[in-house]
C-alpha cells in the first residue's frame, strides 16, 4: 500500500469496512514516519533562518552608527565609519553652527581651516591574512618601521610618552615622566597627543588615565570646566579637545561620548557615561581587527547598547592616544607601565607594548658621596689639548742621564734619596735597605738650636752655681 493512500485513509477516518488492507499497527508506524520527517524537515528549516537572519542583521548593523548619532549629525546618514566622514553639505553645517555661541563658531572654524592646512595622515588598515603577497612590492611603513620597532623593542611602554605642540604657550601643560600630564589652563581648550600610535601588533590595545588633581582641589567638575579623553588621528587641533574634529573619538568629562562632532549631541549620548571625579580612572581600548573603541570607568567596561552599541569599523592605520582640558588638572596616562585597574586587560595583556624594554638603565648615582675617585682627591692637572704619558712623567722626574731629579718646589718632605741607578733599572732588589733619613726643616733647626742653648745655659749656670760654693768653701 502506498504512502499516498495512507494519507487519504487517515483522512476519511479508516478503511472501509469492504477493504481488507493493512492493520492498525502498519497504520500507526506511517504516521510516526511521517511525523519525525516533518519535524526533522522544520528543525532544517529553522537553522537556516536562523543563519540567514544573523548574517543580514551584521551586514546592516555591523558598520552602522546609532540613529540618536545621526540626528546629532544634523540627520547626516553614517552607514560606513571606515570612511569615517564628516558634516560636509554647508546648509546643515550652516544650522548647526546657529545653535553654538559666538566663540564656539570661532573656535570650530579656526579648527576646521586647520585641518585643512594640516590634514591628517589617514591610511584605511586593511590587515592581510594570507600572507601570500611579494614583500618587493610592500610600501614601506612611514611611521611604524624597522627604527620605530627597534626604539619600542628597547624602551617597552616608555617609547609612548606626550609632547605638546610648539605652538601651545609653555605655562599650559607640564610634561613630566614622559606621561604625567598637568594643564595649567583655563577657560581655553588645548590637548597632548602621544609621540607614536598605536602599533597594531595585537588584537587589542588599552590604556588608562587616573584623574590625579582637578581645578582648585574639587572632587566634582563644573558644566562649563570639561576634560576630554580618546584617540585622534595625527595631526589635530591642538586648541580644541579631542572628538571635535574630523577623525576623533572621546569620553568627556561630562558623560558625553563624542565623535567627529562640535555640535550639540542627542540627550541619550550627552549622558551615556558616569562623569569624571577626582581620583577616577577612563580606560581607551581599540580592537584591531574591527575598529572597535571602548570605554572603561574604574575598571568596569560601560555599557553602550541604549545608542547601538560600541563605535565600530573605525579602522584607520595610525590613531594616536589624546587628552585634553579647559581647567587646571593632573592626569596620569599609563599605557602598560603599570598594572590595569580593568583585570581584562592585565590577563590578556592589553598593553602598548612590554612593561620594561631590552635597554639596560642607567647607572643609579644616588651615592655619588661614597665614591673612590672623590674621595682620593686627585685633581687632573692637564689641560683639554694635553695628556699625561708614562713618557711625559719620566721626562720630567728624570734627566738627561737617567737620574731622578729633585723634586719640584713644594715638597718640604721628601722620601726620595739620590740614586746613581736609572729609573728604568730600579727594582724591589734595588730600594734602599736602611730606612729613609728625614732632614729637619728650618723650623725644626731653629727650635732644635733654641733647646741646645737652653740646654747650654743650664749647663753654665749649674758650673756657676758649683764655682760660688767652692769659693764660699
Amino acid at each position: 500500500m502506498s504512502f499516498g493512500k495512507l494519507i487519504k485513509l487517515h483522512a476519511r477516518g479508516g478503511p472501509s469496512d469492504d477493504y481488507d488492507g493493512p492493520d492498525e499497527a502498519d497504520l500507526d508506524m506511517g504516521l510516526i514516519v511521517f511525523t519525525m520527517m516533518f519535524m526533522f524537515l522544520t528543525y532544517l528549516l529553522s537553522i537556516l533562518i536562523y543563519f540567514v537572519s544573523r548574517w543580514l542583521v551584521r551586514k546592516v548593523f555591523t558598520n552602522r552608527i546609532s540613529l540618536h548619532e545621526e540626528s546629532a549629525l544634523g540627520g547626516h546618514r553614517r552607514g560606513d565609519l571606515s570612511m569615517d566622514r564628516y558634516l560636509d553639505d554647508q546648509n546643515e553645517v550652516k544650522d548647526l553652527l546657529e545653535s553654538l555661541t559666538p566663540e564656539e563658531q570661532f573656535y570650530y572654524k579656526q579648527g576646521e581651516e586647520y585641518v585643512k592646512q594640516n590634514p591628517p595622515l589617514i591610511i584605511p588598515y586593511t590587515p592581510n591574512n594570507n600572507g601570500s603577497e611579494n614583500r618587493d612590492e610592500i610600501v614601506p611603513d612611514p611611521i611604524i618601521n624597522e627604527q620605530t620597532l627597534q626604539y619600542i623593542e628597547e624602551e617597552g611602554t616608555a617609547a609612548w610618552e606626550f609632547q605638546a605642540d610648539p605652538n601651545l604657550p609653555n605655562d599650559t601643560v607640564l610634561i613630566q615622566e614622559r606621561t604625567e600630564l598637568t594643564f595649567l589652563n583655563y577657560n581655553y581648550d588645548a590637548s597632548v597627543m602621544s609621540t607614536l600610535p598605536i602599533p597594531r601588533l595585537n588584537k587589542v590595545y588599552y590604556y588608562e588615565c587616573k584623574i590625579f588633581e582637578l581645578n582648585q582641589g574639587k572632587n566634582h567638575l563644573s558644566d562649563n570646566e570639561m576634560i576630554s579623553i580618546g584617540l585622534s588621528a595625527s595631526p589635530y587641533p591642538y586648541f580644541r579637545l579631542p572628538g571635535r574634529h574630523h577623525h576623533s573619538v572621546a569620553y568627556d568629562s561630562d558623560g558625553c561620548r563624542r565623535m567627529n562632532s562640535s555640535f550639540p549631541v542627542s540627550p541619550e549620548l550627552q549622558s551615556l557615561f558616569p562623569r569624571f571625579e577626582k581620583g577616577d580612572i577612563i580606560g581607551i581600548g581599540y580592537r584591531t581587527r574591527s575598529g572597535t573603541v571602548f570605554f572603561t570607568h574604574n575598571g568596569k567596561k560601560l555599557n553602550e547598547k541604549k545608542v547601538g552599541g560600541h563605535i565600530k569599523g573605525w579602522k584607520l592605520k595610525y590613531l594616536y592616544p589624546i587628552v585634553g582640558s579647559n581647567v587646571p588638572c593632573k592626569i596620569h596616562v599609563n599605557f602598560g607601565t603599570y598594572g590595569f585597574v580593568y583585570i581584562e586587560a592585565n590577563v590578556k595583556k592589553w598593553g602598548y607594548s612590554k612593561n620594561v624594554g631590552v635597554k639596560l638603565p642607567p647607572p643609579s648615582y644616588e651615592e655619588y658621596d661614597q665614591d673612590v675617585l672623590l674621595e682620593s682627591a686627585y685633581e687632573d692637572d692637564a689641560s683639554d689639548s694635553e695628556s699625561i704619558t708614562s713618557s711625559s712623567i719620566s721626562e720630567r722626574i728624570t734627566d738627561e742621564s737617567g737620574n731622578i731629579l729633585p723634586p719640584p718646589p713644594g715638597f718640604e718632605f721628601s722620601t726620595s734619596v739620590p740614586s746613581e741607578i736609572a729609573a728604568d733599572a730600579i727594582t724591589m732588589d734595588s730600594l734602599p735597605v736602611e730606612p729613609p733619613i728625614y732632614t729637619p726643616s728650618e723650623e725644626q733647626q731653629e727650635q732644635q738650636g733654641n733647646d741646645e742653648l737652653e740646654a747650654e745655659t743650664e749647663e753654665e749656670r749649674v758650673v756657676k752655681n758649683n764655682t760660688i760654693a767652692n769659693q764660699c768653701l
